[in-house]
């Protein structure tokens, strides 16, 4: 038994993510086009994962905690290539990675309130 870590939702979370840092090291190289396809594919796959685990049965807090998770790990990992290719200026990408931050924290202590 698994606990409700592997599942199909989970596994498509995974290899999003897996996608997404690919998208990241090849735009972070020079390929902006093949690395923004694989970026896009990787949020669709991000926004089906939930529709998956809804239809197989297989939705739960712990798919809920992996997307988010993988949501904020590429959300925080898009900040340094995207100051290093000069996509976002030193100032938009320190405000945006306070932004983001911000968010996670307030979701982690929204999260332990209602515990």
């Amino acid at each position: 038994k698994t606990g409700g870590l592997i599942t199909p939702g989970n596994i498509l979370s995974v290899l999003g993510l897996a996608l997404f840092t690919k998208g990241l090291y090849d735009y972070s190289n020079g390929k902006y086009s093949k690395g923004t396809v694989e970026i896009s594919v990787a949020r669709v796959v991000d926004l089906i994962d939930g529709v998956v685990a809804d239809k197989t049965g297989t939705k739960s807090l712990t798919g809920a905690a992996v997307d988010a998770g993988v949501d904020m790990v590429e959300a925080f990992a898009s900040l340094p290539v995207l100051l290093k290719t000069r996509t976002l200026d030193p100032l938009s990408t320190g405000v945006t990675g306070v932004q983001r931050g911000i968010h996670t924290v307030s979701t982690l202590v929204g999260k332990a309130r209602k515990r």
